[in-house]
């Protein structure tokens, strides 16, 4: 494996470690529904980058997560955070508009 991949991969891995970490500190600090999908919508995206780097490396067989030829599960782990995140900003909107 060449370096400059190696240091990319490391890279997203602690970045994306240091999102997830803040991400479970900050639900022990919240109730309010908007920022709890947000904050499962970046755990979700942590998992989804867990998952590509173990696919890039070669970690997992290319045939899992697949459900025939469609991309069941990586299909699933990039749409998730997204579907929460525009949850949660929606229901932040909506909380705003009420309180207006």
């Amino acid at each position: 494996m060449a370096t400059g991949t190696l240091i990319f991969i490391s890279l997203k891995l602690f970045f994306g470690f240091l999102l997830a970490f803040l991400a479970i500190l900050a639900w022990a600090k919240t109730r309010q529904a908007a920022w709890l999908f947000i904050i499962v919508g970046t755990l979700v995206r942590y998992l989804e980058l867990i998952y590509s780097i173990l696919f890039e490396l070669e970690v997992l067989n290319p045939d899992w997560g697949y459900t025939g030829n469609f991309p069941l599960l990586p299909v699933t782990l990039t749409i998730l955070p997204l579907l929460f995140m525009s949850i949660g900003f929606l229901l932040f909107l909506i909380q705003k508009r009420k309180l207006s």
